[in-house]
Formats: structure tokens, sequence, C-alpha cells
């Protein structure tokens, strides 16, 4: 699997998700995705470059065992292309790039002995592998989890690239259905696998005591809380009217702010009863959701977040939390009889006292249980089950 999300990144990936999974039954290499030599000029010392150095300097040893059945494969350092013009000079070095990571698979293949295998590609339209003729896999599979059209970093050589991707697949899975609709207009065989959560570990909110995080006041109001990147899909204008429409309440926002946005964001820190936790590992999540009475998803309603199918929600409902949430997808339509969903601001403001004034113990029980269906477990189960069906079809 070569996937944009690396195996040791800060957030929950769910192409690293579904590769640990995979390897419960099966071995799985995950391909990073490559560093480029702007990012090792940017950060020679970092630990994400430094216990990679021999293999992205010299190509040795790029495979690391993470754990059974599943490895990690680091490719040599790309060079940085994004900048440049669609043209001559990006196709030039585009080839370069993929030649680099082809060649570091090709050695993974030929070192392990591999011989029947399927090779997914989870949202990194930019290396088009090129496998060699007696090792071609016995399927390639486009795997697309965001629009790329919406994307501001990537859209600019994305889109191209990502259609030669798909064409180039034998089908493509998304992750919510509108995605399934945008890519089903490209002529190919799309399948739907919404993500899910680590079950197992959001539950601790209701197996664990944990102590009260150190960050957060222990003054008897209730807490309103938001777990997750606070970047261009959070409508900061509505996270300032729940702070200013329950200031007897507390907003924690526990994650890091991109650091474009932190003038969008600078309105809410003025606030007494905001708290910004900054970045915090994704093990520590259950500590901060046990001390909330509510928990949001204040994703701006567009085209973007259209195409979304939040990890958070299981993670939420897995911990047995209220949850408020913008109508920004169609498929939280199927949550609708444990959450609140909103249609408008008002609406989401009002939900919040709604959710903290209603909650109860059996709707604690039928979030977890809703929460259960949405096991890594069970979307590997279907990926599988989209795999074998494919084959046979085609056979």
């Amino acid at each position: 699997m070569l996937a944009l999300a690396r195996w040791d990144g800060n957030y929950a990936s769910t192409a690293f998700s579904l590769a640990t999974e995979f390897s419960k039954t099966n071995r799985v290499f995950y391909i990073d995705n490559p560093f480029t030599f702007m990012d090792y000029v940017r950060h020679p010392k970092a630990d994400f470059i430094l216990k990679r150095k021999p293999a992205i300097l010299t190509g040795k040893d790029p495979v690391k065992k993470l754990k059974d059945n599943l490895y990690a494969v680091c490719s040599p350092l790309m060079y940085p292309i994004n900048w440049l013009p669609s043209g001559r000079l990006y196709n030039v070095f585009h080839r370069i790039n993929n030649d680099r990571v082809s060649k570091t698979i090709e050695g993974v293949i030929n070192d392990w002995s591999i011989e029947d295998f399927i090779y997914i590609n989870s949202f990194n339209p930019f290396y088009h592998v090129h496998f060699p003729d007696n090792h071609q896999p016995a399927l390639k599979i486009y795997h697309s989890v965001d629009n790329i059209e919406q994307s501001n970093y990537i859209h600019k050589h994305g889109i191209p690239l990502e259609s030669k991707a798909v064409a180039q697949a034998d089908f493509t899975v998304v992750t919510s259905s509108h995605l399934k609709r945008k890519k089903k207009q490209e002529g190919h065989p799309v399948y739907l696998v919404p993500n899910a959560a680590d079950i197992s570990l959001f539950n601790e909110v209701i197996t664990t005591t944990f102590e009260r995080p150190e960050d957060l006041p222990d003054d008897g109001r209730k807490v309103i809380g938001y777990t997750g990147n606070l970047d261009h899909r959070v409508d900061t204008g509505l996270l300032k009217k729940v702070a200013e429409a329950h200031p007897n309440k507390l907003l924690l926002l526990v994650g890091p702010v991109g650091q474009k946005l932190k003038p969008d964001f600078r309105p809410l820190e003025q606030l007494e009863n905001v708290i910004f936790t900054g970045k915090k590992k994704y093990t520590e999540l259950p500590q901060y959701l046990q001390f909330m009475d509510c928990c949001l998803i204040p994703f701006r309603v567009n085209e973007l977040t259209a195409c979304i199918y939040p990890l958070k929600i299981n993670e939420y409902l897995a911990a047995g939390k209220p949850v408020v949430t913008t109508a920004f997808s169609e498929d939280l339509n199927d949550f609708g009889e444990v959450i609140h969903l909103s249609s408008d601001e008002s609406d989401f403001l009002n939900n919040i006292d709604i959710s903290i004034r209603t909650d109860s113990a059996k709707l604690q029980e039928s979030r977890v249980e809703i929460s259960k269906n949405n096991t890594w477990e069970d979307r590997v189960v279907r990926f599988k089950k989209i795999i074998s069906n494919f084959s046979q079809k085609e056979q």
C-alpha cells in the first residue's frame, strides 16, 4: 500500500488503520509518502528524518518491521516539484521521482520474494508505480479518501494525476457517498468503504477512570469539546458563537491549529471560556473525551466537507458521548438516531443544550452499540469482499 499519510504521522490515518487491520491476515508493506530534499534541508535533526536517514540518503535498509506482518517501506529523497507549473520540466522530474519509488518497491519485491500481491494506492496519485513485467500485481486499487479538487496544496497537479491513477486502477474504493458519485463520473468501477475508528481505544472512556487533564480547569462548568485538526474544515465563526452563546460552559479544543489559520482562531483565544490544548497524541484523546459533556463536529458546509466521512464521529460514539454536528455530509444521516444533526447555526447552538440535558445511560449505550458496527475489522471485511467479488467477475 502506497499512502499519502505516513505510518508515524501525528494524526489518525485511514490508510494506516486499514493496513494494520489487513496485516492481521496478510503480509502488508506500507510504502511511506516519500520525503523530499527540501524536507531534509528544513528538518535535518527531526526524529522523523533521523529514524529514516540511511534509507532516504543511501537507499539501504528501506524496510522496517512495525509488527507481525506489517512493514514500513521508505524510499530515497525525492525532488520537490509541486511548486513547478505543469509542463515539460514538471513531467521530467515527476518521471524521475516515479522511477525512484518504483525502484524501491521493485527491490522489496525481489528481496522478499513476493509473487502474488495486490497494490493499493491510498490517495497518493503523485506516484504512478511501474512494476516489472514479471511482477505485476493481481489487482491495482485506487483509494480516494478526500476531494482532491478542494485541497489547497495538492489540487494543482493532483487533479489530473488522480484521474490517471483512477484510470490505471482496476477499481476505486471511496470513503463517502459524495465521493462515490464523483468518481463514478470517470467511468470506472467504484465501491464505498466508509471510514471507521479504533473502537477499543475510545471505549476506554467508559471502562477506564482517567485523571483530569492538567490543562482542563475543574471549576464545575460543563465541557463542550472538539478533538482533531483545527484546520480549514472547521467553521471558526460557528465556534466563536458557541463559546459566546454558552458562557457558563467551557469550550475545549483538543488539537493543533494550522500555521496559516492561526489568525482565524485568534478571536477564540480572547474568550475566557475557550481552551486550546494544542497537539495531543492519538492515545491521549480518550482522557480528554471522558470529561466532555458534549462533542462537536463544527465543519463548514461546502464541496470539500461534503466528501468527508469523519473518523471522529465513531470515536465520539464509541466513547458514548452526545454528538452535535453541522449537516456537512449526507453520510451523517446514517447516524440520525444517535446524533444531533443541525440544519443551521441556531439549531447547532440549541442542540448543545439539548444534548447535555437529555443525555442518559441508555443513550450512551445506544451510541456505543452503533459504533461497534464501524470498526476497522468490519471495513477490511468489506474491502476483501469487494476484491473477491471483482476477481470472480473478471474471471
